[in-house]
């Protein structure tokens, strides 16, 4: 029990150290462009927008204090160099929702007016790709070289009156248009128009060969520069324990047995550059055993109940993770997921014995083969936090809640382990 309160220690450090260095910020090198045409140059505080800035912080030197606050009304455009850059822009966005869940049967585009920036997904000299994300949806936006408004690309989904969704793809009307009006409309570039998603790796690929027709890159929906891959190693203090109306309630002895854990996944960051947030697929393979025991007195008489289980357990664990610490070479970070296992058990022996020693009889031990009903298939929890290091390794504690895996009405059995790891990145990111 001593080495779970350590371990839970640990565990808890591990995830509020990040806490206390939350007031973190990114300046990269950047520049602004006021809305009165005067360029600024200094650095930028560059942040994981998963939807379009508002505003963002400026200084004019990486020590310098003092720190401007720009928005749409201050600045026209602005750059983190060589990372992300934005543009403002004052006009008509579409209003209408896009979510599956809450379509209505309206046909017509909804728009309203606004001034917002817009993030530039890709440049050339015939057009710019732009997008503008908001708690809405995401819109994507064209401009031609030579003229100073973008224009969204129209994209809706409504109900007809048999409830079934409509799609209306305005986009590839507007795509073409633009293909044929700069003469680099090819067979090839039709088909990819026509067959175009309202996503932004879709768009890019189009623009770039509007832009550059002859030596367009093929279109896919993933940089590898988003991935990260790993593999690791673990090991686990693993418990079980029963509850509800059975001998081995709240058993005297847990036996907290250590097992090894092998590991391998991928990282998918949201921006690369920032990688503040990132989702993570890991499979992991582990074998371990269980043993329980517990005393029960009555009168001069004496009961020993034990319990014994091995497992062998592949999972899948889909997770979180958001680096509170955020540096180059060394990240706080914690995470929750979610973990699909397929266990293969055996023994599920339950004994009990029976003695008094006032008594010279020998009673017969009870001896249950196959003793509780147990799934093959459960899920849990998974709680970690840790440190990455230098890009390339990761030392981190997790720890899963009792998770049921057996099928009583009347009792349970729950498991519960607690797991030191270290992961080590396959490529840097």
């Amino acid at each position: 029990m001593n080495a779970q309160k350590h371990f839970i220690s640990l565990l808890c450090l591990l995830l509020l150290c990040p806490f206390l260095l939350h007031a973190q910020s990114n300046f990269k090198p950047g520049y602004v462009v006021t809305t009165a045409g005067d360029t600024v140059q200094g650095f930028i505080n560059y942040k994981e927008w998963v939807l379009s800035p508002t505003s963002f912080s400026f200084k004019k030197s990486a020590t310098d204090p003092a720190v401007t606050e720009f928005d749409v009304h201050a600045a026209s455009y602005f750059e983190i160099t060589g990372l992300e850059a934005y543009q403002r822009y004052e006009g008509p966005i579409t209003t209408n929702v896009t979510d599956l869940k809450n379509l209505t049967y309206n046909t017509s585009l909804e728009v309203t007016n606004a001034t917002v920036f817009l993030k530039v997904l890709e440049k050339g000299e015939i057009v710019k790709l732009l997008s503008y994300t908001d708690m809405l949806k995401t819109r994507f936006f064209v401009q031609e070289q030579h003229n100073a408004q973008p224009q969204e690309l129209y994209y809706n989904l409504y109900l007809n009156s048999q409830r079934k969704v409509v799609t209306q793809k305005g986009y590839i009307g507007q795509l073409l248009h633009l293909a044929a009006t700069y003469e680099v409309k090819t067979p090839q570039l039709e088909r990819a128009i026509q067959a175009a998603n309202y996503r932004d790796y879709t768009f890019i690929d189009i623009a770039k060969a509007i832009n550059k027709p002859k030596d367009a890159p093929a279109a896919t929906p993933f940089t590898s520069g988003n991935f990260r891959f790993f593999a690791g190693i673990g090991l686990s203090s693993n418990q079980a324990t029963v509850t509800g109306k059975h001998s081995l309630q709240n058993a005297d002895k847990a036996s907290a047995n250590l097992a090894p854990q092998l590991l391998v996944g991928a990282d998918l960051f949201v921006n690369q550059h920032v990688q503040r947030l990132l989702l993570r697929l890991e499979l992991a393979a582990s074998a371990t055993t269980y043993t329980l025991e517990k005393t029960e007195r009555s009168g001069s008489g004496v009961t020993e109940h034990t319990y014994s289980l091995s497992q062998k357990t592949a999972s899948l664990n889909p997770q979180v993770i958001y680096n509170v610490y955020n540096t180059e070479n060394l990240k706080g970070f914690f995470s929750i997921g979610g973990q699909l296992n397929y266990s293969s058990f055996s023994d599920n022996t339950y004994n009990s014995q029976y003695y008094n020693p006032t008594i010279p009889y020998d009673y017969a031990p009870t001896v249950e083969k196959n003793h509780f009903d147990i799934h093959p298939i459960w899920v849990s929890i998974t709680v970690r936090g840790g440190v990455a290091i230098n890009r390339k390794l990761e030392v981190l504690a997790a720890y899963m809640p009792p998770a049921s895996v057996s099928n009583n009405n009347v009792y349970s059995l729950k498991l519960t382990s607690y797991t030191l790891g270290l992961n080590y990145f396959l490529n840097r990111r």
